[in-house]
């Protein structure tokens, strides 16, 4: 067992020394978030897709730069998504064309590939899926290339577990949280060119909350006095009311999903919900999903529970039943994710705030509330 214990120190060592690099803000950030294991189980190093394993002897057996580069070698399958991406493909084949995309990546980089490592600079800049297709066509062709390399570290990931989607989703926040700490480093470009598309479309919402929230909390605490925070200035004669701001307790949402919305339109709203629920921390939100009347009705606290919604609807839109529940609600703001293209005749103000989105239909008014105009990405 002492073997196991100075591996694992020999990690948290690697670590330490990735930390002390310079420009690899997100590698550093991403990769000390993960957990790591040390397991006779397996020959060399593997992931789940959300753990990454070495055994103990293998990992010993590398020196310093080694080390670091097959941390990050196991952090980036992670960051990729690589064990969810892999779909119908058969296992070694996709593992070796991730292997090619991954170490020319660190290469690039600096880092120190262990003997052995599949690189080819053949397929720079491609992604795993074309890798494959390239690996493939090798193989159909009598396998004399790339097809039948063979690396002595090849990580053969682990099949996903049944956890794998709320895994997904914590993984998922750990690539915004590196991704935020490497803007704020001005280290944007530590970031590998594929998931900077995908960070991207995360860390940019379609709709600007930052206004719409602030809009909303500034006319919600205007009026709100509250004799809890004492006006030092005037202790200890007596006390005068003071202004105060508090935290979103709940905010609703509902979701547009009549027959003009698909599901890509439909991932794209959860998107927005995802920054509204990472960056401002309401104590909980309510996602409604209507058409002609409402189809889902739910209460989410936090980001994982986003990877279960699913999308309901497909007919026409009726906004009445939902304006009615909300009016009911405990909730004080109200978005509505929509097109527009609905009566309003029948709708009541529900004496709450309502703040319709909008999505390309600039000439939509409405009835009651405040709207923001934005366009949805095709």
């Amino acid at each position: 067992m002492e073997h196991i214990e100075r591996a694992k120190k020999a990690v948290q060592i690697a670590k330490v020394h990735l930390a002390m690099k310079t420009g690899c803000t997100f590698f550093i950030a991403l990769c000390t978030r993960l957990q790591t294991t040390i397991t006779e189980s397996i020959p060399t190093a593997a992931t789940n897709g959300a753990e990454i394993k070495f055994n103990p002897q293998f990992f010993l057996d590398l020196n310093k730069e080694e080390r670091i580069f097959l941390l990050l070698h196991e952090t980036l399958h992670v960051a990729y998504d690589h064990m969810g991406r892999k779909n119908h493909f058969d296992h070694k084949l996709w593992n070796k064309a991730c292997d090619f995309v991954i170490n020319d990546q660190l290469i690039k980089q600096n880092f120190t590939m262990p003997k052995g490592g599949l690189h080819d600079t053949q397929y720079r800049d491609m992604s795993a899926e074309q890798v494959y297709e390239l690996l493939k066509k090798d193989e159909q062709n009598g396998g004399h290339g790339n097809s039948n390399a063979n690396c002595p570290w090849d990580d053969l990931m682990d099949p996903a577990d049944p956890d794998a989607d709320s895994r997904a989703e914590a993984v998922k926040d750990m690539l915004v949280q590196a991704a935020t700490q490497a803007k704020m480093s001005d280290d944007w470009g530590s970031v590998p060119g594929e998931l900077q598309r995908l960070l991207d479309e995360i860390l940019n919402p379609l709709v600007p909350w930052n206004v719409v929230l602030a809009r909303f909390m500034r006319e919600k605490n205007k009026d709100d006095y509250s004799w809890r925070r004492p006006n030092r200035r005037h202790m200890p004669k007596f006390y005068l009311p003071s202004l105060y701001s508090e935290a979103l307790e709940r905010v609703d949402f509902a979701i547009d999903t009549s027959g003009s919305i698909g599901e890509t339109e439909f991932k794209q709203f959860v998107s927005e919900l995802y920054h509204v629920l990472k960056h401002f921390k309401p104590k909980e939100i309510g996602v409604v999903q209507f058409d002609h009347c409402i189809q889902s009705s739910v209460v989410l606290n936090r980001l994982v529970q986003l990877q279960s919604l699913e999308f309901k609807g497909g007919g026409g839109t009726e906004l009445s039943p939902v304006i009615e529940m909300y009016t009911r609600s405990k909730a004080k703001f109200l978005v509505v994710l929509t097109d527009g293209y609905f009566d309003q005749d029948c709708l009541t103000d529900p004496n709450k705030q309502v703040v319709w989105v909008v999505y390309n239909n600039a000439s939509f008014v409405p009835k009651f509330g405040k709207v923001v105009h934005f366009k949805l990405k095709q």
